[in-house]
């Protein structure tokens, strides 16, 4: 009869501790594969948000994630290295930030190219945070 109660306290415990946290890798960045489509999908959340903000002229759309990581802990994130390319999109043209998608906004040949490091923190009440950082000017547009 002692080992009974012990057993039915021991599930007592167990079904009321806390949920085990997120797979936290103790905090340490994996390395994934750029060519996954979460990837590219924050690249876009970034043109649309924060690239092309206060932009004069074509928006920047991502062309190539090139380098992509993840780490989870308390959040998760991303940092990504994306190359950024000029679209059809642009103020000039009565388009909006709003208006940024893979749809409406292609490539513009010979357009400018930009490399930008992307970093998206998500929460875990889903909060989503989108920052960019400009890293380098890759090519020119051969139109200027």
């Amino acid at each position: 009869m002692v080992a009974v109660g012990a057993l039915f306290a021991l599930a007592i415990y167990s079904s009321t501790s806390a949920a085990p946290a997120l797979d936290s890798n103790g905090g340490q960045w994996i390395r994934e594969n750029p060519n996954q489509d979460k990837f590219l999908g924050i690249s876009w959340d970034a043109a649309a948000g924060v690239v092309n903000k206060g932009r004069v002229g074509r928006f920047l759309v991502p062309k190539q994630v090139l380098e992509a990581k993840t780490r989870k802990g308390s959040d998760i994130q991303s940092d990504m290295v994306v190359l950024f390319q000029e679209s059809w999109c642009s103020t000039m043209d009565g388009n909006t930030l709003a208006d940024i998608c893979e749809s409406m906004c292609p490539l513009y040949y010979g357009g400018a190219e930009v490399k930008y490091r992307v970093n998206n923190i998500v929460n875990l009440h889903g909060a989503n945070i989108v920052n960019a950082v400009k890293l380098e000017d890759v090519k020119a547009s051969i139109f200027d």
